[in-house]
């Protein structure tokens, strides 16, 4: 299937808090934000990188349902990655 492509926040969160889908995005996304404050979307963080970045990332997805077992693998690829590339980095 095609990529999703979303070219705003609002309609990412939305598709996300429906179970549709999955994203990647910085912790201050969820600043003072009614999906975060009503607790329809959750973030799980993704590894911490190292102290040069100012802000994490976290994989968000839909607070109404658990999490599945292809998300939790999901989780667990980005986390590989982002050790990958923090070891090229550094």
């Amino acid at each position: 299937e095609e990529p999703l492509i979303v070219y705003d926040r609002e309609t990412l969160k939305k598709i996300v808090a429906s179970d549709k889908a999955v994203a990647i995005l910085p912790e201050f996304f969820g600043v003072q934000d009614p999906y975060f404050d009503e607790q329809v979307v959750s973030s799980v963080p993704i590894v911490d990188c190292d102290d040069s970045v100012v802000y994490e990332s976290y994989f968000l997805c839909s607070a109404l349902t658990p999490l599945t077992e292809l998300k939790k693998v999901s989780i667990s690829m980005i986390n590989e990655i982002y050790d990958e590339m923090i070891a090229i980095v550094q």
